[in-house]
């Protein structure tokens, strides 16, 4: 159904698939649909819209922060949204696959998970979004130099003079080397610091939107934001769940 070129025939297959409705099924229909036609992939995020579960909001989670395709990320954002603005509150198992995309080392996930949890207003997983706002890390072990740049002046000679003797004939066979003179670095290993913006405006719109003012002056800097919400946020946020 689902290789076919005619869209009547593509929705008969999305009509069966309403009989696979265990959530196991789930992740093998991402899988297997993966590359098939974009009114197929979105007919299955509708299908999990209209379960209404808590199994297939968390798959609607999933496919909104982990799938490859940007399009059908933001569909399936989309949906989710609906959901959780329908049931009025965001469900324990949607949370952690967001807060598993925070912690992701790929710059995608955090990206469209950041966005979500400002949308969704999680405010309790502004620690995560202070931390993922900064990723950073080394190279992998490896034997021999990851680089090396080399400014030198080379200068061949004769290292060796073999002479060939025969018959009325000498000759001779060199052996040519090379100098090298001048400066060699080599770099063993590199640490690469990456500041994730998408990350980074999700946090401060967030937070900004409770505090009542804006916390964009503290940049970056992890230890700023932490000090400031144990001292600040985490106290006022407190107080306003007090009954």
């Amino acid at each position: 159904h689902f290789s076919s070129g005619h869209i009547e025939r593509r929705q008969v297959g999305l009509w069966k698939l309403r009989a696979y409705d265990e959530p196991w099924m789930v992740p093998v229909l991402f899988e297997e649909l993966e590359r098939t036609h974009a009114d197929v992939r979105t007919g299955v995020l509708d299908l999990l819209a209209e379960r209404a579960t808590d199994d297939a909001d968390a798959a609607l989670a999933w496919a909104s922060v982990f799938d490859r395709d940007q399009d059908h990320r933001g569909a399936a954002a989309r949906r989710l949204a609906q959901r959780v603005d329908h049931v009025g509150e965001t469900s324990e198992r949607v949370r952690l696959v967001l807060a598993g995309a925070l912690g992701d080392a790929r710059d995608g996930p955090p990206a469209a998970a950041a966005g979500l949890v400002n949308s969704l207003n999680l405010v309790e997983l502004v620690p995560l979004l202070i931390h993922a706002q900064v990723a950073s890390g080394g190279s992998q072990p490896r034997t021999g130099d990851l680089a090396w740049i080399m400014v030198a002046t080379q200068t061949a000679f004769v290292s060796d003079l073999q002479p060939v003797v025969s018959d009325s004939a000498v000759a001779f066979d060199p052996q040519l080397s090379v100098i090298t003179e001048g400066v060699l670095l080599r770099v063993g290993d590199a640490v690469v610091t990456t500041y994730r913006a998408p990350v980074h405006a999700a946090l401060v719109d967030l937070t900004s939107r409770h505090y009542g003012s804006s916390t964009a002056d503290m940049g970056y800097d992890r230890e700023a934001w932490k000090a400031w919400y144990e001292a600040e946020f985490r106290p006022m946020l407190a107080t306003l769940v007090e009954p």
